[in-house]
């Protein structure tokens, strides 16, 4: 597969990704979620400011939130992953132009036969692949 053709799937898969992403962010607790374990306990706090270093313990009763904190969390990690594979895609985009338009495998299928009968490839052919995968010798399992 052409590079071109992977780098447009997978911008195509992440901008999906990245608008389900800030759908996701639209209804979110203000607030970001802090985790401490103490003697072999997990404890929750919301951290409201980012000077508050300690923030109000969560309990158990605010079971919701705590999954709405960390899942905000997971989604605000998710999004700045996201965005940073897209400038480089973008990036890359400004160079297709440069990119030679024959990619090192095909240059052998590129050349006529018979010189092709004298050369090794860098990498395997499809066409070598596929003979040599069925001159291979079958064993069958025994039972």
């Amino acid at each position: 597969m052409e590079y071109r053709t992977l780098f447009n799937e997978r911008e195509k898969e992440l901008k999906m990704l990245r608008k389900k992403v800030l759908n996701r962010l639209k209804n979110v607790p203000k607030g970001k979620l802090r985790i401490k374990k103490i003697r072999g306990t997990v404890r929750y706090y919301i951290r409201l400011e980012g000077s508050d270093s300690n923030g109000k313990y969560l309990s158990r009763e605010q079971a919701k939130l705590i999954q709405k904190l960390a899942q905000k969390g997971y989604d605000e990690r998710a999004l700045t992953a996201i965005d940073a594979e897209l400038r480089v895609i973008e990036s890359c985009g400004r160079h297709w132009s440069e990119l030679p338009a024959v990619e090192v495998e095909k240059v052998y299928e590129s050349i006529a036969a018979e010189l092709q009968e004298m050369v090794t490839p860098l990498t395997e052919t499809d066409q070598h692949f596929a003979k040599r995968w069925q001159e291979a010798e079958f064993e069958p399992l025994k039972y």
